[in-house]
């Protein structure tokens, strides 16, 4: 279903880690939208719908540890085109998202705040998954 107008979702990224954007189009570039900002480190990013159903994907990466990372869906909801941003997959980082924020007719600020995701230690996990002892009576 096209729309009329265009709605902008702006994403301002704040992490103490050194974050990597990336993004892969589908084979036709784009799910109804377009990806503009710099792909690499830092930030910001903007996304694009025409399509009232349209979504548009981005991965945050820790550059360091490329396994860690978290997708964000940018979309549209059909019936209201009002938008729908979602964090979706974390793995190892924790996105949280905040907004949004209505900067001017259908444009909307967002900030993602990034943080890799709390690790227990070695011997914690171990005592969380070994079998409970019993001490003979």
């Amino acid at each position: 279903m096209a729309s009329q107008s265009q709605l902008t979702c702006n994403f301002t990224i704040t992490s103490p880690l050194n974050v990597a954007i990336v993004f892969q189009s589908d084979l036709d570039g784009n799910f109804g939208g377009t990806f503009t900002g710099g792909t690499g480190t830092g930030g910001p990013v903007s996304t694009s719908l025409w399509d009232s159903d349209g979504n548009v994907f981005f991965t945050l990466v820790d550059s360091e540890s490329p396994d860690l990372a978290c997708i964000i869906n940018s979309g549209a909801n059909p019936s209201t085109w009002a938008p729908f941003v979602e964090v979706g997959t974390e793995a190892g980082l924790t996105c949280n998202l905040s907004g949004p924020v209505q900067a001017g007719p259908d444009t909307y600020d967002y900030t993602l705040e990034v943080t890799r995701s709390a690790q227990p230690r070695a011997a914690e996990a171990e005592a969380a998954t070994s079998e409970p002892t019993t001490s003979p009576q």
